[in-house]
């Protein structure tokens, strides 16, 4: 059997499974219902690793499979940590910064081209640091440096991503598209997580919005690299 027939089904259901709870809890997110908002996240990112853990069984178990997993699993653990009470967004970025890395490592094992990620690593992180001074983000002090180098983590995943399509073709873009997707969700959530980047208020504004693309993005990036597992 082939791999596109092999990972047809599962994903199919994976999707099948996966949009609907997304757009519960994208609904609970808008309305600002704590509790649903947080089962329905937690179900959604569940039926992602099923899918990862999935792919990982029916196809020959190595390292780059591991790490995807050990990745998600520490996204999973992030989403929980930004739910919870100070320290929690610190937290939050701490494993998601854990997961980043987990990811490099997966890009790093199957890159035939990583001398190629330097140049496009350094135009992203300044990129990054031109974004944050144009929107005027201003973290508080004990943040600043945390958030350089998470900066630094996902602009270097970024870059490993981005020249993905030039060691496998065309299986590499599933990787690149999963990490341009992942990158704008943390983008938007760091964007969203400043008070002078938004409103307080209790109804629905144009936050929201960005609340539900950047997790839109997130959902899709990480089902992405679920995926991946069946071509690498």
């Amino acid at each position: 059997m082939t791999t596109g027939k092999l990972m047809l089904v599962p994903a199919v259901v994976m999707y099948l499974t996966l949009i609907p709870c997304a757009g519960i809890f994208m609904y609970f997110r808008y309305k600002k219902k704590l509790l649903p908002e947080a089962i329905f996240k937690g179900i959604s990112l569940w039926i992602i690793i099923g899918g990862a853990l999935f792919a990982a069984k029916e196809m020959q178990l190595g390292m780059f499979s591991l790490l995807i997993i050990a990745g998600l699993a520490m996204g999973l653990a992030g989403d929980v940590a930004l739910a919870m009470p100070s320290p929690g967004f610190t937290s939050g970025m701490a494993f998601f910064g854990l997961g980043h890395i987990c990811y490099i490592s997966a890009l790093i094992l199957i890159s035939n081209n990583i001398i190629y990620s330097i140049p496009v690593f350094i135009v992203l992180y300044a990129a990054f640091i031109l974004f944050y001074r144009k929107t005027g983000m201003k973290p508080r002090e004990n943040l600043k440096i945390p958030i350089l180098i998470y900066s630094m983590i996902i602009a270097f995943m970024l870059s490993l991503t981005m020249i993905m399509p030039l060691s496998t073709f065309p299986e590499g873009f599933i990787l690149m598209f999963a990490g341009i997707l992942f990158v704008s969700s943390d983008i938007l959530l760091l964007y969203n997580g400043f008070p002078n980047a938004g409103t307080l208020s209790g109804k629905p504004t144009a936050i929201d919005s960005q609340g539900i693309i950047s997790t839109s993005c997130y959902f899709l990036g990480q089902s992405f690299f679920a995926i991946s597992i069946y071509f690498f």
